[in-house]
């Protein structure tokens, strides 16, 4: 049965009493609305009303009641309002807690710390305001709090380049690090900072990682080099002899980054690739996704 339909088979007086009690909606004013309680009481007819019927019964099928939603749209928007500033104002709290956190003694607390930045940046938000909090741990001797720094620096170094410059010869000492991701994060980061007086420190920094034992570090030195040549063309002829370098390197991980810096670099210089012809087509079905169509373009043009 339809709302209308109900509505038709009420009782001649019922249409009379809603009339009179358009304005009554909520809380108290409803235990004393006569369409609530009609002659002192709940009638069968009401009880058996569904919420949208009743709705439509206080409203008595005017345009008052779509006045009354309006009106209630707008007291609600200042609440909005407070809400997003009072999220900002929790934001900034939130971040002075992590600047207290990153200040503190205890490891424990600046992994947390950093974690939650790492998640943060995962999630969208800016978190460049910390980065003065952040760079001063990449000495940190904590070796899972020095990585997720390194992931938060490789993020921001380009756009707080001066700020990155202080901690330099922190970078060149990760370049030493024990640690494979460490050193590639620290190459990372050294080739992120686009200063041409740096340029110096980038070139042996590359030079050194292209020599590097493990493949993951030489494949960060491959990605090195466009960034590298982009800053200074000058560098051009240094770095064609380690693209030569890497271009002889037998492992999969590199082939396919290394042909990249080629491209980029020296395309014209396709007698680098003559010797290496044969192994870049053996190594091809290994190569990561993306690497296949690098080769793959880089072999038939």
């Amino acid at each position: 049965m339809t709302t209308m339909q109900k509505l038709l088979q009420l009782p001649v007086n019922a249409v009379n009493i809603v009339k009179t009690v358009q304005s009554q909606v909520q809380g108290q004013e409803e235990d004393k609305s006569p369409v609530l309680s009609p002659d002192s009481g709940h009638q069968a007819w009401y009880s058996a009303l569904q919420p949208d019927e009743l709705r439509h019964l206080r409203s008595g099928g005017s345009s008052g009641g779509g006045g009354s939603g309006s009106g209630g749209d707008q007291e609600e928007r200042p609440t909005l309002e407070d809400g997003g500033g009072g999220s900002f104002q929790t934001q900034l709290l939130r971040h002075d807690d992590l600047k207290e956190m990153l200040d503190s003694n205890k490891d424990s607390l600046k992994l947390e710390a950093m974690k939650r930045i790492v998640a943060m940046i995962a999630r969208g938000k800016n978190a460049s305001d910390l980065f003065p909090a952040v760079v001063k741990n990449v000495a940190c001797k904590n070796i899972e709090v020095k990585k997720l720094v390194y992931v938060y620096l490789v993020r921001y170094a380009e756009e707080q380049q001066d700020l990155a410059l202080l901690s330099i010869s922190t970078f060149q000492r990760g370049l030493k690090d024990p640690n494979q991701l460490i050193r590639a994060s620290a190459l990372r980061v050294l080739s992120s900072i686009r200063v041409t007086i740096i340029v110096p420190i980038m070139m042996l920094a590359i030079k050194e990682a292209a020599s590097d034992m493990s493949p993951y570090v030489r494949k960060t030195a491959a990605h090195a080099i466009p960034k590298l040549y982009s800053l200074d063309p000058e560098q051009k002829d240094q770095l064609i002899e380690v693209i030569e370098k890497l271009l002889a390197d037998k492992t999969t991980l590199v082939a396919g980054s290394v042909v990249m810096a080629f491209e980029e670099v020296c395309p014209e210089r396709i007698e680098l690739i003559h010797k290496n012809y044969r192994k870049l087509c053996n190594l091809l079905i290994d190569v990561e996704e993306w690497g296949q169509v690098v080769i793959i373009n880089m072999l038939t043009r």
